[in-house]
């Protein structure tokens, strides 16, 4: 699955910014040189989502319970579809 990223996966510790902060992705994308409008960001959690959202990402979020906080997958094997489903 990892062969579908083009960056490292980060973590709160290569940006000295916890995961919790709603400032944490923006740390992410400067880091990564990326425009956040180029970015996509999975997680379970949908205020990790939604803070990568108004950081100008999109926002995928990982649930099975059939939550409609825009593009939802139920797991990680969902993703590469998506992804396609995007030109990505």
């Amino acid at each position: 699955m990892r062969d579908i990223f083009r960056t490292p996966l980060y973590g709160p510790d290569l940006v000295n910014t916890a995961k919790e902060a709603s400032g944490y992705h923006s740390r992410i994308f400067e880091d990564a040189g990326v425009e956040p409008g180029e970015a996509v960001v999975v997680d379970d959690s949908l205020l990790a989502v939604a803070w990568a959202r108004e950081a100008g990402a999109i926002g995928v979020l990982v649930s099975a319970k059939g939550e409609r906080a825009g593009p939802v997958i139920p797991n990680l094997a969902a993703l590469p579809a998506f992804l396609a489903s995007l030109g990505v």
